[in-house]
């Protein structure tokens, strides 16, 4: 490859990959790397800026995820242009989103879980553009958590293993061909059978309720894993995807929407997801990692943050207030969920 003589931005890049010489494949990788970083870091700065501005909690996760989904979108255009036979590819490869990141919910430091989808057999064009996007994407310094799959290998991981069922449940489309994921979809959905559905509804069930360790079991936790304890974020993904398997709902419109919940539940759970969404960010933003307890030195920072006041055990004592409430009302959802489904299942979830 040649060494271009000035560096491109990476939508120039990208720009060139979708041409039909496919110049881009002429690029030095260097130069690629080096402009897909700035492009990333620009972008994370930009949100990060809004969130120091009161950005919503809700807004930013979602930013993240839109800038994540563009900057993936271009990196598979620029590996696609390496390939001998792009269109080949396109006619069978998907690149989607899986996890929180398929729900379009990202937080600052949270893994980006994706898998590159294919259908029929693996060969070795494909085996390229893995080749490609793996170490490329390792080497802008990417969180990821990635998988290679053919739609069949997919649905029998669903199949047997319950949280990859989930998983695929909330996957979306990034890049590729929608055919290969409308399969999986279609597979996927074909999977929720009565036997299926119980042990579904029972295990969340009991994740949430029975083997939450001590530590996480109690909502008052004092210093608190806002992700994993009981009135974290885990309660109200757990809700959801219990009332997508029994209910068929996808999103919280959708549960108000079918009545499940009232209006004034809706808008309660809505606040308290998103101060904690916003609490989750400002860890993540601060800490530069995946960091989601509300430490005692957390907790002064973010009530600093947050403008609570001076870190005085009563600026403190407000912001934990508010987190507590928040944490209740994500607990009353999951117990909403559980009586609904007690109504679906093959015996009594709750005693």
């Amino acid at each position: 490859m040649n060494t271009c003589a000035g560096a491109r931005s990476f939508e120039t890049l990208v720009e060139m990959a979708g041409a039909p010489d496919r110049a881009c494949a002429a690029v030095d990788r260097e130069e690629c790397l080096a402009s897909t970083r700035a492009y990333a870091a620009a972008q994370r700065a930009a949100i990060r800026a809004r969130h120091i501005d009161g950005e919503s909690g809700g807004n930013v996760v979602a930013l993240l995820a839109d800038a994540a989904d563009a900057l993936l979108r271009g990196i598979f255009r620029i590996a696609l242009s390496f390939s001998a036979v792009p269109s080949a590819l396109l006619s069978r490869v998907s690149l989607i989103a899986l996890g929180g990141y398929g729900r379009e919910e990202l937080s600052p430091c949270s893994d980006l879980d994706v898998c590159l989808l294919y259908d029929g057999a693996l060969d070795a064009n494909i085996e390229a553009l893995n080749g490609f996007l793996v170490p490329f994407l390792w080497d802008i310094g990417l969180q990821i958590g990635y998988a290679v799959r053919s739609v069949e290998e997919a649905v029998e991981l669903a199949r047997a293993d319950l949280k990859a069922f989930t998983s695929f449940l909330e996957s979306r489309l990034i890049a590729g061909n929608t055919t290969t994921f409308a399969r999986l979809g279609l597979s996927i959905r074909e999977l929720q059978s009565r036997e299926l559905f119980d042990r579904f509804i029972r295990t969340k069930v009991r994740d949430r309720k029975e083997d939450l360790p001590p530590e996480y079991s109690d909502l008052y936790t004092p210093e608190p894993d806002i992700k994993e304890n009981a009135g974290g974020l885990r309660d109200f993904h757990t809700a959801l995807w219990l009332l997508r398997i029994s209910h068929g709902v996808k999103s919280l419109d959708e549960v108000v929407g079918r009545g499940l919940i009232t209006p004034e539940e809706h808008l309660d759970l809505l606040e308290a997801l998103d101060f904690i969404w916003r609490v989750r960010n400002e860890l993540h933003f601060h800490a530069g990692r995946a960091d989601n307890q509300l430490s005692f030195p957390n907790q002064e920072h973010v009530a600093r943050a947050f403008a609570y006041g001076s870190n005085d055990a009563r600026s403190i004592q407000r912001l934990m207030q508010d987190y507590y409430a928040a944490a209740r009302n994500l607990r009353a959802f999951l117990r909403i969920a559980i009586q609904l489904c007690n109504h679906e299942v093959s015996g009594p979830l709750l005693d």
